[in-house]
């Protein structure tokens, strides 16, 4: 992880790209509930849940740069993907949570097909 240089504000950041991305959630019938630090002045983390009825995933967003995708099958107990990425901008993050929703659909899609 970068120590001491803050990639973005991760609470802000996370919960912008959950509002641009909100009609595609709603259009894959995913649910997102997003979780962020109780205190305005903690930057440093924030999650999103997602849930994608028998499929479900987070999200995680560290302030430094560390972005961590976790999806697991609810029926089989079973952890589909585990990857952890460090980033170094704010543009590489849109993109690397967007790839990861991609991935979370696709996941979905195929444990309903």
């Amino acid at each position: 992880m970068t120590e001491g240089r803050l990639i973005c504000e991760a609470p802000k950041a996370l919960a912008a790209w959950v509002a641009s991305e909100q009609d595609r959630l709603d259009a894959q019938k995913i649910s997102g509930e997003l979780r962020l630090p109780s205190s305005t002045s903690d930057v440093s983390k924030a999650l999103l849940e997602l849930d994608g009825g028998p499929i479900i995933g987070s999200l995680t967003v560290w302030s430094q740069g560390m972005v961590e995708f976790i999806v697991v099958d609810v029926t089989t107990g079973e952890n589909l993907r585990c990857i952890d990425i460090e980033i170094t901008d704010h543009t590489e993050l849109q993109s690397t949570l967007s790839n990861f929703l991609d991935e979370f659909i696709e996941v979905c899609s195929k444990k309903a097909g």
